[in-house]
């Protein structure tokens, strides 16, 4: 049978081209696609952005494609977007069968299979789920008895007349799983060789209150933190640059590479001997955590620093989230280490000549404007390349979410009409309020990088902060960027460069 996938993007580059780079290409819904290639079914893609003649644009692909299946996915900010979609293509074809699967049906099912344009959604992981969904359709039969799906009977919505099926256990093993179609993207990436990602495992260890892990964890039994062989990463890895070899770096995507060292000395090693073989060699990055175990341990940590910088592994991403220990220990529920130990780890990556950038959140409930200005104290004291900077948004699903409305912070019709997720406030906060938490936004590089970035680079990236805060504004902006040479020459002058030499770095981790 033929599937269609639809993909929606807030932050876009164009219409016409939704994603920047290679980076930003989705595995959830990649995954679903090729799955059910694999199959024996035949996929296809639309990526549609806040701006796209929806309608138009799913017309014309219906009739193009003719797909008897249409397969949706969402966060919850993503669904208003959607739930038209999907409207929109019961009006087109009353017969197509429509799925949604994502977190907002993962962890809001209840209210997704209200949608009466849904057929069945999905709960959980769906990659063995959707390809029995799409063998039963295709055999004319009445789906039904799938693990994870809710579907819906020819009665509608009402209760009696939805089968609701547990999820049996996680996927163990993730080497069963085929490499991602990339092809399907092609036609809406700017850039498909900027730093291509492979997934290198599933699941987090950590219950931070913001994250949605903690509600998927409890969705299936099994082993919910799991990662691929190194043998199965390095033939995708390889796999990419044979189809595309302009690509020069390989984003390696998981929630922290870090959670078993052994892994990481393994990987370290299967990367350096691919480079070897390679006259220009890759270069890579990836998340991480400083966990309790390698922070005990100098010279473990040490060592798969040291490999990883060999192996070519140029930047790290760690989530401070917040520099208030305060506010992590007891809102974010986030590992526990203290400020100087995070500072430690960070510039003994520095030492080893990988990069850091750093994620942090504020406008956090409870919060104070005294302790964001702590994280920014934190974030400048760790001499970041980058500091990644986002506003509070509590998902639905996630405890955070839980408490601010139990707590009168958030109303639900706020999050539903917010359309610059994570660049403006939706809490109501009386200890940090949004008037405060936009301000700090926008001047957070003049706060973060004054005395290392010429004012030139600050300024440019104040001005950014702004516009962000204005999706549409935002995506022209992008475009005008990367449309002519001198504009990208400017936009390269002023990307963010590290803060020190590495020497200096290295003076400062033996004190």
């Amino acid at each position: 049978m033929k599937a269609l996938g639809v993909y929606s993007v807030e932050n876009f580059f164009s219409i016409e081209k939704p994603l920047d780079c290679a980076t930003e290409v989705p595995f959830g819904i990649s995954m679903i696609l090729t799955g059910l290639e694999s199959g024996g079914h035949e996929v296809d893609l639309l990526v549609l952005t806040s701006a796209s003649p929806v309608r138009k644009m799913l017309d014309d692909e219906l009739q193009r494609f003719r797909p008897q299946m249409l397969c949706l996915t969402a966060v919850s900010t993503q669904y208003p977007l959607i739930n038209d979609v999907a409207r929109i293509a019961k009006e087109i074809d009353p017969t197509l069968f429509i799925i949604l699967g994502g977190h907002h049906a993962s962890l809001q099912p209840e209210d997704a299979i209200l949608n009466p344009s849904l057929d069945a959604i999905c709960v959980g992981e769906g990659d063995r789920a959707i390809v029995a969904l799409a063998d039963q359709l295709s055999a004319g039969k009445t789906p039904s008895g799938i693990s994870g799906l809710w579907i819906k009977s020819k009665g509608g919505d009402r209760a009696e007349n939805i089968e609701k099926n547990p999820q049996d256990r996680f996927l163990d093993d993730l080497d069963q799983l085929p490499f991602i179609n990339r092809k399907l993207w092609s036609r809406w990436i700017f850039d498909e060789s900027k730093m291509p990602s492979v997934l290198v495992g599933r699941g987090c260890p950590y219950r931070c209150t913001y994250c949605s892990n903690h509600a998927m964890q409890k969705l299936a039994k099994g082993k919910y933190v799991r990662f691929r062989s190194t043998d199965h990463l390095i033939a995708e890895i390889a796999a990419i640059v044979t189809d595309n070899p302009k690509v020069e770096d390989i984003y390696l995507e998981v929630e922290t590479i870090g959670v078993y060292p052994e892994y990481c000395l393994e990987l370290g090693a299967k990367l350096l001997a691919f480079n070897n073989t390679r006259k220009r060699p890759l270069s890579f990055g990836a998340n991480i955590a400083p966990t309790k175990r390698l922070l005990a341990k100098p010279d473990l940590l040490d060592e798969i620093l040291g490999l990883f910088h060999k192996a070519g592994v140029r930047f790290l991403n760690i989530g401070l989230e917040s520099g208030s220990e305060r506010m992590r220990k007891e809102v974010l529920k986030r590992p526990d280490h203290s400020n100087p130990a995070l500072i430690d780890f960070c510039l003994r990556a520095r030492s080893h000549g990988i990069d850091i950038n750093l994620f942090i959140l504020f406008g956090l409930p409870t919060e104070t404007p005294a302790e964001y200005l702590e994280t920014v104290q934190v974030a400048r004291a760790c001499k970041p390349n980058r500091v990644y900077h986002s506003i509070f948004y509590p998902y639905p699903g996630t405890d955070l979410h839980h408490h601010a409305m139990a707590d009168g912070l958030i109303t639900k019709d706020i999050l539903i009409n917010n359309k610059a997720e994570r660049s403006r406030p939706v809490l109501n906060s009386q200890t940090f309020p949004r008037s405060r938490v936009i301000f700090e936004y926008i001047v957070f590089p003049i706060r973060c990088y004054h005395g290392d970035w010429p004012i030139g680079k600050i300024a440019f990236a104040t001005i950014k902060n702004l516009i962000s805060i204005y999706p549409g504004l935002y995506a022209w902006a992008r475009r005008f960027l990367a449309s002519y040479s001198f504009t990208k020459a400017i936009y390269t002058n002023y990307k963010a460069k590290s803060f020190i030499m590495r020497q200096e770095i290295a003076q400062e981790v033996k004190k």
